[in-house]
């Protein structure tokens, strides 16, 4: 049995983990091209059209002198200039996927034009209420967007999409940009592994802020899923740390998953890189 040394380990390793230790093992230990597609690179785009997007959205709210300048509010044209922008840089990117990405731009800019209306509406009703602008900048819009979290202690590192602060309470996001929700339902487990984990290094790296609940956003239909973080949940992704850890050590590739989790096999984007592996690692030709 051969010893493999222990790569990084990031946050996005141990939900993959999670999701199939097979799965992280072959990421993380063998050297198999990095795979591309359209929906991933569709993905990289969107996460930062919306990074962009918000970012100019919260100057416009900061700029706002008393809660009734709200509804002078363009993040129409904001939205406007962050996909000019995403398009841009994916043109540059990969320009193979220029064409069908900007085939997509109208969907997309429909759905962040009805969660920025909404946005609004919210800020608008929290105005009306007596709220003041700071008020509802904590509570609607983000503290920070790709904010890196770590631990040298767990040997984990991260990058959480947006984060938000009300009071001492930390409220990390992920956006999930799937197209088909049977594939988001069978990732579900292990995108709430990657938040729990991001909450359990935000209050290492936040000493005094809690963080007992996190939002996973399914993009393409804008429905958000806010969950609780518990400390079983805590002491969980610990475990699975060390579990994956060990993995690697021994350096024997898991068998494919069996029984009913084999479904997950249907979902998952390496399953053609999978099943040709043998159990020592080798790729059957």
């Amino acid at each position: 049995m051969k010893t493999v040394r222990i790569a990084k380990i990031y946050v996005t390793d141990v939900s993959d983990y999670v999701y199939c230790p097979r799965l992280f093992f072959m990421k993380k230990t063998m050297d198999i091209p990095r795979m591309e597609t359209l929906a991933m690179h569709k993905g990289t785009i969107e996460h930062e059209i919306r990074r962009s997007a918000v970012k100019s959205i919260k100057a416009e709210y900061e700029a706002c002198k008393d809660p009734y300048a709200l509804k002078t509010i363009d993040y129409q044209s904001c939205i406007k200039g962050a996909i000019e922008y995403g398009l841009e840089l994916a043109r540059k990117i990969k320009s193979m996927y220029y064409l069908r990405l900007e085939e997509m731009t109208p969907t997309l800019q429909y759905r962040l034009e009805i969660e920025e209306k909404a946005r609004l509406d919210d800020a608008i009703k929290m105005a009306k209420k007596g709220h003041s602008i700071r008020e509802i900048i904590q509570t609607l819009l983000p503290w920070k967007q790709e904010i890196g979290v770590g631990s040298s202690e767990l040997g984990v590192t991260g990058r959480i999409d947006e984060l938000y602060k009300i009071g001492k309470k930390l409220i990390p996001l992920d956006f999930k940009t799937h197209s088909n929700r049977f594939n988001a339902f069978m990732w579900k487990e292990s995108h709430q592994e990657q938040l729990k984990l991001y909450s359990t290094l935000l209050e290492m790296d936040y000493p005094g802020y809690k963080s007992d609940s996190a939002i996973i956003e399914l993009t393409e239909d804008l429905h958000k899923e806010k969950f609780k973080v518990t400390r079983k949940d805590k002491a969980n992704v610990k475990k699975h740390i060390q579990q994956a850890k060990d993995l690697i050590r021994i350096g024997e590739i898991p068998p494919k998953l069996s029984g009913p989790k084999a479904v997950k096999c249907s979902a998952c984007y390496m399953r053609r890189v999978c099943f040709p592996i043998d159990k020592e690692g080798e790729q059957n030709c």
